[in-house]
């Protein structure tokens, strides 16, 4: 009976040492996309604020890129108009085909994480 006990407590424990090091090397994956994703939005800021037009086609009409935050939203503003409080509008956005054309716009290169997605 003991030698079941300690064969079930000796499996919970590989288990358990198993998902942890999945959990590590997930962080360490989540950390580099983090860096990447980092990487891209402030190299097109930098276009932006050197100015490079990046224009975003909506629904709503062509918008001209002010800049881009950390959680991947497009603050804008109508194009072909100047911007100011009264016209500014915001877009979520993501890591996606249209993000990759706005780089390409910008002149940015891909980060090589993501290189395949353009």
């Amino acid at each position: 009976m003991m030698t079941t006990t300690k064969k079930a407590t000796s499996a919970r424990a590989t288990k358990a040492a198993v998902t942890r090091a999945a959990n590590k090397e997930k962080e360490a994956r989540m950390a580099q996309i983090m860096k990447a994703l980092t990487y891209e939005i402030s190299e097109l800021n930098v276009a932006i604020n050197k100015g490079k037009e990046v224009i975003l086609p909506t629904a709503f009409g062509s918008y001209v890129v002010d800049g881009v935050d950390g959680n991947h939203w497009y603050y804008t503003h109508p194009q072909g108009t100047n911007r100011s409080e009264f016209n500014s509008r915001s877009f979520a956005g993501c890591n996606d085909g249209k993000w990759a054309d706005l780089l390409q716009q910008a002149g940015v290169t891909r980060h090589p994480l993501f290189a395949k997605y353009t």
